[in-house]
């Protein structure tokens, strides 16, 4: 029996997803459910998916105090020791089936006009970029873990570098494996036996992509999603230096939570370069770093035209040094923190 009553949804297909009732954006709302009877609690009482754009979330005993004419029905609570189940797999001829038809995957035509053949080529053999039926030009990121074992693959329809709304699932579901029990690994975990390089983990696997082209110097990773940067997700990466890089968010919601959830870890860092460096129209979208990125050609960053990420305090620096050339002198002389 479960500790608690009620509990959101598990994810089992397009079905057991609503539209939100805050930002009104269809199959991204997940509704809690009686965990005694699997019955709905209320159309809205449940988790927006949207957490760094819409973050609503209306929790049942929030529910229960709004409406205190309603009594929440009683059980009894029997602890009962449940064996974790056992990580699922998906057979590995399932992912290398996928690893063609690339003229009909509209992310991978995207990358080849942008960036050229040698290097899209590269990159599909790198992070194991697929191909799916599930809808016409659909591209499968493969969740392939450190022991080279398939956990998953999500599936997506790109429109060029922009996602297609509600077209997003995961080959198990379309695959239709009973009982399978997903339990994800970064996006691009395989890669750390390879690649000793400081880790950068960002939300999409789109960015992670994108951050590999720009920035090879760092290995990408992707958490796929908000809610995907967690401590069990990141033992696999003990020992290894990792920044991350939380998409832009209002208040920089999601920064603090990346930073709250890593706090206690001393080889994870968090940077601010889209909270820095985005307006709060851009912060509203929720933009993430390939957003950044794609503004500029690759030819650009080669040629050494941006050379860094900017923190809070470079900026700050530079404003200062404009309006008075011995800042610097200043800092330095005097050993000031400037933050």
């Amino acid at each position: 029996m479960s500790k608690f009553q009620y509990t959101l949804e598990k994810y089992k297909g397009q079905k057991s997803r609503f539209t939100c009732p805050e930002c009104l954006h269809k199959k991204e709302f997940s509704r809690y459910i009686n965990v005694d009877t699997n019955e709905y609690l209320n159309d809205k009482v449940g988790s927006c998916n949207r957490a760094n754009k819409c973050d609503y979330h209306y929790k049942p005993k929030q529910y229960f105090e709004d409406n205190k004419s309603l009594v929440p029905p009683t059980r009894t609570f029997k602890p009962k020791y449940e064996p974790p189940k056992p990580t699922s797999y998906i057979d590995r001829s399932i992912l290398l089936k996928s690893l063609n038809h690339y003229e009909n995957n509209n992310f991978v035509q995207f990358l080849e006009l942008k960036f050229g053949k040698e290097i899209t080529n590269q990159t599909i053999r790198n992070y194991k970029i697929g191909t799916s039926k599930r809808w016409n030009g659909a591209t499968v990121f493969w969740q392939v873990d450190k022991r080279y074992k398939v956990r998953s693959g999500k599936i997506m329809l790109y429109n060029g570098s922009n996602r297609v709304k509600n077209c997003n699932s995961w080959a198990h579901s379309v695959m239709q494996l009973k009982d399978f029990n997903l339990k994800q690994c970064f996006y691009g975990e395989h890669l750390i036996n390879t690649n000793n390089s400081t880790i950068a983990i960002v939300e999409s696997e789109k960015t992670a992509i994108i951050g590999s082209i720009y920035f090879p110097q760092f290995l990408w990773l992707a958490s796929s999603g908000s809610g995907g940067v967690n401590i069990d997700k990141l033992k696999a990466l003990k020992d290894r230096t990792i920044i991350l890089f939380p998409d832009a968010s209002i208040n920089g919601k999601m920064f603090l939570k990346w930073e709250e959830k890593t706090k206690h870890l001393e080889n994870v860092s968090v940077n601010n370069f889209l909270e820095v460096n985005t307006n709060l129209e851009e912060k509203t979208k929720g933009v993430d770093l390939a957003d950044f990125l794609l503004k500029y050609s690759l030819k650009e960053f080669r040629e050494n035209r941006i050379t860094k990420f900017k923190s809070k305090k470079d900026l700050i620096l530079e404003e200062m040094n404009v309006k008075n050339p011995i800042v610097n002198q200043l800092i330095e002389k005097l050993n000031l923190n400037i933050e």
